[in-house]
């Protein structure tokens, strides 16, 4: 890939939930985006070695591979012209969450639907989806059933003052396009542990200062206007940002957080979102310059 071309993955298996994870990226891949690839697993059930038929079917493996392919020759069909970006595909031998962790290595963007089917290649939240996106290079964008697929003009975003939260500041910028809005919320549930009584006025203070440090470095040049509302919210974590998203397009969360404005942990708050969440949701692992981080970091703290 050249310098400043993206590559995203996109996981499909035939369900319905992968064919909206597939129409997402299509529908929200921008300029900068070079290539989709589209990748499906395929193995044999450890349990057809032990089934009394097992000898009557030598060409299960070729048989399970053609459909394998069959899926994803139908997913490209199914999205079409691509105006510019390469749409590739790609039939791996493997369980579904190894295999799109394998392909994920070098993309900009890992794309999964909530669930999946319950055969050969299974995405369930709980297992593929919530594996990929607790353990991917890259950030993860789960899409569920419902939910709008256009890019979106409204992006909800948890800063809790973490890495990760603020790796997926950085992303949400990216994301952004002209005309949008990102509303950056910070959750004091109450352990943030900023002393009592919490002084929301240097909290906020201090989320401020974090989101026009990521414009800074993402956007510098001011090449598109968006617009920005940060705010401290009281109560669930969990709660506030579901709320948050019943007039939203997009939610994007840090993999993990570090419990000083609310804990987001996949298998906590993350993951919960991910399973509950009515639009899809973005989690970002801590990917930028530790340098900047620490900074960030010694700044949030009072």
């Amino acid at each position: 890939m050249a310098d400043g071309e993206r590559r995203w993955i996109v996981g499909v298996d035939g369900s319905p939930h992968a064919a909206r994870a597939a129409g997402w990226a299509r529908r929200n891949a921008g300029s900068d985006v070079a290539e989709i690839c589209l990748v499906t697993a395929w193995s044999i059930p450890p349990l057809a070695f032990c089934s009394p038929m097992a000898g009557m079917h030598p060409d299960l493996g070729r048989r399970l591979r053609a459909s394998a392919q069959e899926v994803v020759e139908r997913a490209a069909n199914e999205i079409g012209a691509t105006d510019g970006i390469r749409l590739v595909t790609d039939v791996v031998r493997g369980r579904s969450a190894p295999s799109l962790l394998k392909a994920a290595e070098d993309a900009d963007l890992l794309v999964v639907g909530t669930r999946g089917q319950t055969g050969f290649q299974a995405f369930t939240l709980g297992s593929t989806a919530a594996r990929v996106a607790a353990h991917a290079p890259c950030p993860v964008a789960v899409v569920p059933a419902t939910g709008p697929l256009d890019p979106p003009q409204r992006i909800v975003v948890a800063l809790d003052g973490s890495r990760h939260s603020v790796a997926a500041l950085d992303h949400a910028v990216d994301l952004a396009r002209a005309g949008a809005h990102l509303d950056v919320i910070t959750v004091d549930d109450g352990d943030a542990g900023f002393g009592e009584p919490h002084d929301r006025l240097t909290l906020a203070e201090a989320q401020r200062a974090l989101v026009d440090a990521a414009v800074e470095r993402r956007d510098p040049d001011r090449d598109h206007e968006i617009e920005i509302e940060t705010r401290v919210a009281t109560g669930s974590a969990r709660q506030v940002l579901l709320d948050a998203t019943a007039d939203a397009d997009l939610l994007v969360v840090g993999r993990r957080g570090r419990g000083f404005a609310g804990s987001l942990r996949l298998g906590s708050v993350s993951h919960w979102l991910l399973a509950h969440s009515p639009v899809t949701v973005v989690a970002v692992p801590w990917t930028f310059d530790p340098g900047s981080s620490a900074t960030d970091e010694r700044r949030w703290k009072t």
